[in-house]
């Protein structure tokens, strides 16, 4: 509505309708861009929403009222009461949802909650099943009893078994913090490690509400591009990127597997989770890094959490065979040997950075994911 008005009171005549309706296009599309910049960059992870939304409705309301006086003092006809009345009436409405406390929501308590850049990051605490929870945006990205102060989630159980690959790992790469209960468990084994975490406000949730304590270089940053200034081999790298019902598709190229693969020490192992379907559409993403993955080394076995359509894949993968004693009587490694899951090494394509259709492939994935967040989360905390 608003570029089309401004033409026409621009517009003195109509020989130069074109240049105006350039003009007011090109000054619109600058502000378009720097307003983009300065709120992606600067406003939002400085104030966060509510405060930007309430600056921008009274600078608007202040430009309404220099216009209704530029219109009087130009003689024409403007009806002022009817405009501040609306004028007063939303800005009452307004400041009434703005300032209102949030109600409280049955069986959970926020402990905190920050805006990012990444997402809405908050730590709730579940009563109900005694359970500690971070989320982001509608994602759960760490969960703990709080009783034994232990993860619930299923595939950090397994992540929790890699030495049993690899005994004599001393050191680890960590891409994907959550609360920190992988490098808690790590160091429990003697083996210290460096963590990436793109996202400032979950390194932050995680040191004060998760007890996470660094026991390596702690990076905050994009792993694609952090990954390239560390300058150390790792006998274990974990691949934990998970939010919102799928994983960052640029982290599961075969380039960026591929510069993993070269921090890795002689023997070193990467790990990799990705949720996906066994069978049906989305299947084709979990074959798909499972094909990747071949591309880059040639001993590679998957396991799952749970033997159900729609479950955790963990990828292990090395230069080196990944072996487990089939005759042990440690129930750890029986369960993994019974979770086991082959993946044909001709189903799938091979991910990159010129042809990588994985968001497309996880559609399917996030609206399953959400289903079940809705079940096991207040739908009221997202109306926070």
């Amino acid at each position: 509505m608003v570029g089309p008005y401004v033409i026409k009171r621009a517009t003195q005549d109509i020989n130069g309708v074109g240049t105006v309706a350039g003009s007011v296009y090109a000054v619109s599309t600058v502000g378009s861009v720097a307003g983009t910049l300065l709120l992606g960059f600067f406003l939002l992870p400085l104030f966060g929403t509510r405060t930007i939304l309430a600056a921008l409705s009274l600078l608007l309301a202040t430009l309404a009222v220099l216009v209704v006086w530029h219109e009087r003092s130009a003689g024409v006809n403007v009806r002022v009461a009817e405009s501040l009345t609306a004028a007063v009436v939303l800005a009452m409405v307004t400041s009434t949802g703005l300032a209102a406390t949030p109600k409280p929501v049955e069986g959970f308590t926020v402990q905190s909650e920050a805006e990012s850049l990444y997402g809405w990051v908050r730590v709730v605490d579940d009563q109900r099943r005694g359970y500690r929870l971070m989320l982001s945006d509608a994602s759960v990205i760490s969960a703990i009893d709080l009783k034994s102060d232990r993860s619930v989630l299923g595939y950090q159980q397994v992540l929790g078994l890699l030495p049993l690959f690899r005994p004599r790992a001393s050191h680890a790469l960590l891409i994907g913090l959550g609360g920190g209960h992988v490098a808690h468990d790590l160091i429990s084994k003697g083996i210290a490690t460096d963590t990436i975490e793109i996202d400032p406000a979950v390194a932050q949730a995680a040191q004060k509400f998760f007890h996470f304590k660094p026991t390596g270089r702690f990076i905050v940053g994009d792993a694609r591009y952090e990954i390239k200034n560390l300058g150390e081999h790792y006998d274990l790298i974990i691949h934990d990127c998970f939010t919102g019902g799928t994983e960052p598709t640029h982290l599961l190229t075969q380039e960026m597997l591929s510069e993993l693969r070269n921090l890795l020490s002689e023997g070193g192992l990467l790990a990799l989770n990705y949720v996906g379907f066994m069978t049906g559409e989305g299947s084709d993403a979990v074959a798909a890094v499972h094909r990747t993955l071949k591309s880059l080394f040639p001993h590679l076995r998957v396991f799952i959490t749970e033997k159900s359509d729609f479950t955790d894949f963990v990828f292990l993968a090395s230069e080196t065979p990944i072996v487990l004693d089939a005759s042990s009587e440690d129930t750890r490694i029986r369960r993994l040997i019974e979770h086991e899951h082959r993946i044909p090494d001709t189903d799938g394509f091979i991910i990159t950075d010129d042809y990588n259709p994985m968001e497309s492939r996880q559609v399917r994935k996030s609206e399953a994911y959400r289903k079940l967040f809705l079940e096991r989360i207040a739908f009221e905390l997202l109306l926070r």
